[in-house]
């Protein structure tokens, strides 16, 4: 996905009280999709949350790297630590 639309598509979703995102390594089939939900998630796996800093730091004019830095900088191991 390029990053014009997955920041649209991350915009969209910061509205929806989610707790976060992660990306997934495409099969050869879908390469092209995109899954909203907790999909396969077992826990343990990186993940950005959908903070109120996050929702305004995507309505700015930002590029790829920015993002990238926000992720890792932001990234936590588990959506549900014990």
């Amino acid at each position: 996905m390029d990053f014009k639309s997955k920041l649209k598509l991350l915009r969209v979703l910061a509205k929806f009280n989610l707790q976060g995102y992660q990306y997934f390594i495409p099969n050869e089939f879908d390469t092209e999709d995109v899954y909203i939900g907790s999909y396969g998630f077992e826990g343990g796996e990186k993940y950005t949350p959908f903070t109120k800093e996050f929702s305004e730091f995507i309505q700015k004019d930002i590029e790829k790297v920015d993002l990238q830095y926000y992720e890792n900088k932001t990234n936590l191991s588990d959506i549900n630590p014990e």
